[in-house]
Order: structure tokens, then C-alpha cells, then sequence
């Protein structure tokens, strides 16, 4: 796996004194069910480790907006994407939408078409970056880049009833249990992830040095 260092703020309990340096992956890719927390996840990233969030449905959102006339507010927050529009005669849930348009998305350019338009927005720029509406195994396609794939659970998120709001379990790197009631607590559990993925990383690079000695 490729990393890329940062410097992490400590999780809120150490002393302001104190810092970690922690391997970051370039790429963060976040799944789970809507609802979950992954946007939370996206701010507490970027606010506490510099880890800048990207809109990885941009495309089909602008797709909605400039081509079929829906407002910002219907295609970003959870009251919209409840809403109903009339398209062309036909009533459309707006989530639904939004999905459909996102499966022609990918009948056309393959099961990674939406990772694939995301990472063109952050071709060139250095640093590191969150993605927050991971679907299917499109983890895998962050993998392979040298990414991590993180699982937001929340006991209050349960399934959706949309086969593409879904996401493959079996690319999930780690999992962050979010109780939905605590801030704190969430960050904690953010801090602890990263933890846990630099122990790994640290794990890894001491096993390669010893196979190559």
C-alpha cells in the first residue's frame, strides 16, 4: 500500500502538548448506511487531521441540477433527497434519482465510473482526501491506489431500501462504530482508527524490512 505522512492533532483527551505523527493514506474512502455519520466522519477529518473532504457524487448531483432543474438543498441534504420532483410526466423520489442516474453513470463507464469522475477532481493536488458515499466494492478501486476503506456503523442507520445505496463489507479496512448520540465519543473513535491503521502500517513496514534483510 502507498502512504503518504501527516502530521494528526491528538484525539481530544491527550495533552495539547502533545502530537502524533501518523501514516495517512492519501485517499479515505467512507461507507455505510445514509445516515450513519459519514459526513460527520468527512468534517471531523478534515477539522482535526487536514484531511480534505470531496463530494464524490458531484457528478451526478451537477447532472440533476444544471440538466433536470433540482435545487443544491434536494441533491446535498437528507430532506431533499426525500422530496418528490415530476421529471418529463414521471413522479421520481429524488434519492432514487439520483441513483438511477448514477447506475447509467456506470452502465456506461464500468462499476467504478463514480470514483473514477472523483479522483479527476483531485488529479494534482497534494495532500489527503475523503470520500464519503463509497457504494458497492468501489472501495476496491481506492485500494488500489493505496487507499483505505473505512465503515461508519450507527445502531440508529439501518438498511436502505435502495440496491445503490449498498456497499461490499468485504472491502472494509476498518469500522467505526458511531452511537449516533455523542460527539466525543465519535471522535474518539475516529482518533482510534487512525491509531489502529498506523499500527498496521508500522506492522507491515517492519515485515517487508525483515523479508529484505
Amino acid at each position: 500500500m502507498l502512504f503518504t505522512k501527516g502530521l494528526v492533532r491528538p484525539e481530544p483527551s491527550v495533552s495539547a502538548d502533545m502530537t502524533h505523527a501518523i501514516t495517512l493514506p492519501r485517499y479515505v474512502a467512507l461507507c455505510g448506511n445514509p445516515l450513519s455519520g459519514k459526513s460527520t466522519v468527512q468534517e471531523i477529518l478534515r477539522r482535526d487531521y487536514g484531511v480534505a473532504p470531496v463530494d464524490d457524487g458531484h457528478a451526478i448531483r451537477s447532472i440533476a441540477v444544471e440538466h433536470m432543474g433540482l435545487t443544491w438543498d434536494q441533491v446535498r441534504t437528507q430532506t431533499g433527497k426525500r422530496e418528490t420532483v415530476s421529471l418529463a410526466g414521471k413522479d421520481w423520489v429524488v434519492r432514487d434519482l439520483l441513483g438511477q442516474i448514477g447506475n447509467r453513470l456506470e452502465d456506461l463507464l464500468g462499476p467504478h465510473a463514480m470514483p473514477f469522475l472523483t479522483e479527476r477532481q483531485v488529479a494534482g493536488r497534494p495532500g489527503h482526501f475523503s470520500f464519503g458515499s463509497v457504494r458497492r466494492d468501489q472501495g476496491r478501486y481506492y485500494q488500489e491506489r493505496g487507499g483505505v476503506v473505512i465503515e461508519i456503523t450507527n445502531p440508529n442507520a439501518g438498511p436502505s431500501p435502495y440496491e445503490f445505496d449498498r456497499y461490499d463489507r468485504s472491502v472494509v479496512d476498518l469500522t467505526i462504530e458511531n452511537d449516533g448520540r455523542c460527539l466525543r465519543t465519535l471522535e474518539k473513535a475516529v482518533f482510534a482508527a487512525l491509531q489502529d491503521l498506523h499500527a498496521r502500517r508500522a506492522d507491515w513496514l517492519t515485515r517487508v524490512t525483515k523479508q529484505a534483510a
